[in-house]
This record gives C-alpha cells, sequence and structure tokens, in this order.
C-alpha cells in the first residue's frame, strides 16, 4: 500500500508496504490498486481569475540589416527573440541586425499586462556568401505541374508515389556546420488544422540526421513557398552526399496523403 498524494495504492500480496515506489525486482502476476481517499472539498475554495487574451503574432519582414513589422495594436513592446532566445525589448517596430552569424529572428508583441503573443515566424539572417541554394531540378526530374512563384527552372513532386529516394550532392568549399532545410510548397490542407503534412528523414553518410517536416500552407496554396524546419549537419570540405526518404515510420496522421513540392536545398553556413 504506497499513499500518494491522497491516494492509497495497494500492490502484489495487497498487504500494506511502507515504501513508496514499487519495487524493480518485483515479478509474476500483480494488481495495483487505487483509492481516493474520500477527502471532502467543501472546505477548498475556488480561485477566480479573469479572462485574458493574447495579441496577434507580428508580420516581419527584412529591410537590409534591419528587421521591421507593422504596429500591433494593443502592444506595449516588443520581444526580440534570436535563435528561441529573448535577447531584448523594444517599443519601436523595428529592430537593427547584424548578417555576420547566421541566426534565426522572431518578434512577439506584449501587452500592458506582461502577457505575450506567439512569436513571428523564424526569420533567418546570414551573410549571403554563407547561404547556398541547390535547386531540386539539378539533382532530380523535375514535374510538369502548372504551379508558379519557384526559384530555379522548376521543382519536384514528393509524394507516396513520386521521389521516395533522393539523392542530394551538396558541395561546400569549406568544412564545418551547416544548417540545411528545404523551400517547399504544401496546398493538401489549411495551415490551422487538418494532418496533411509531408514527411521525411534526411540522412547524412547513411546515417540517420533527423526528420523533416513540410507543413500545409494552405487548401490548393501549391504555389505559396516556405522552408521546413532545418537540421544542423557536419559537412566535409568537397563533395558531400544527403539523402531524403521517405520511410515507413513517416507516416502522418491522414495517412494516405504524405505530399509537398520541393523547390531547392537551403545550405547556411554556422
Amino acid at each position: 500500500m504506497y499513499n500518494i498524494y491522497g491516494l492509497i495504492v495497494t500492490a502484489g500480496s495487497g498487504e500494506a508496504d511502507p515504501a513508496v515506489t514499487i519495487p524493480a525486482n518485483i515479478n509474476g502476476e500483480n494488481e495495483i490498486e487505487i483509492q481516493l481517499d474520500n477527502q471532502p472539498f467543501n472546505s477548498t475554495g475556488i480561485s477566480l481569475t479573469e479572462n485574458k487574451f493574447s495579441l496577434p503574432d507580428p508580420q516581419v519582414s527584412r529591410n537590409g540589416n534591419v528587421l521591421e513589422w507593422k504596429t500591433v495594436n494593443g502592444a506595449v513592446r516588443y520581444q526580440i527573440i534570436k535563435d528561441g532566445k529573448a535577447i531584448a525589448h523594444t517599443t519601436e517596430n523595428i529592430y537593427e541586425v547584424s548578417p555576420g552569424t547566421a541566426a534565426e529572428y522572431q518578434i512577439a508583441a506584449i501587452d500592458e499586462n506582461g502577457v505575450a503573443s506567439f512569436a513571428s515566424e523564424p526569420l533567418l539572417v546570414a551573410s549571403e556568401n554563407d547561404i547556398q541554394l541547390i535547386e531540386a531540378e539539378n539533382f532530380t526530374a523535375k514535374t510538369n505541374l502548372p504551379y508558379i512563384n519557384y526559384s530555379g527552372n522548376g521543382f519536384v513532386e514528393l509524394s507516396t508515389a513520386q521521389n521516395t529516394k533522393l539523392e542530394i550532392p551538396i558541395t561546400v568549399s569549406k568544412a564545418g556546420n551547416y544548417r540545411i532545410d528545404f523551400r517547399y510548397s504544401n496546398g493538401s490542407g489549411p495551415w490551422n488544422t487538418d494532418n496533411k503534412c509531408g514527411i521525411r528523414s534526411l540522412y547524412h553518410n547513411n546515417i540517420l540526421a533527423g526528420t523533416i517536416v513540410f507543413p500545409q500552407r494552405g487548401t490548393e496554396e501549391w504555389s505559396n513557398w516556405g522552408y521546413t524546419n532545418s537540421i544542423v549537419l557536419k559537412l566535409k570540405k568537397g563533395e558531400n552526399r544527403i539523402q531524403l526518404i521517405l520511410e515507413p515510420w513517416n507516416t502522418n496522421m491522414n495517412v494516405e496523403i504524405n505530399k509537398a513540392m520541393l523547390d531547392a536545398v537551403r545550405m547556411v553556413r554556422m
């Protein structure tokens, strides 16, 4: 029997046991019984608190070395987030950044109660010399689907039948850590609900490096392009190879629809 936070637990033979955990060497068939200890609630008050609502997240763009966004009604200040960590606050609608070392920035709006909005979509800031884009049509045949706004000369279809395994050659001039992500579109459903994201496993030197997710960007929004999550890989100078593979465990909740358009691979030297 164990008394844990007002619960009475009996295990094993049902005899009272002063131990507070079930022993690791327990064997055979055992039955665990949990009983409430029937303490009344009438002596406990109910705490009521006023509902509070967060502000909309800022829509951030980059103009040279400056991040800028429109005023969010109700905001008294804005929180600057760099690589997931809060670094500063401002009451202005701009924030100057340094493009030296690659980093992702987000902005959150904070109201008079100190309640923060969701952070804005991450915005990559890096020197142009540290960014390399490999067009998907350079390493496999492009599709003839009539979508627009892609970079380069075309794009590639990813589905449960098309391009389930892609071998991607990468050449870098300097060895080091590189952030890898993919420019894509996914018009399989709305961005705020549904379960039709594309999922692929990323391999480097035949070793699983992580999972790449291609979320929906809006129903039939196949010409709306954005970037996936990123994974940092340690690349050697010269040619490297990565693989983007649809594995059996890359099944989303929809199961049948696992689709995206792949425009390019982006590499950012860290």
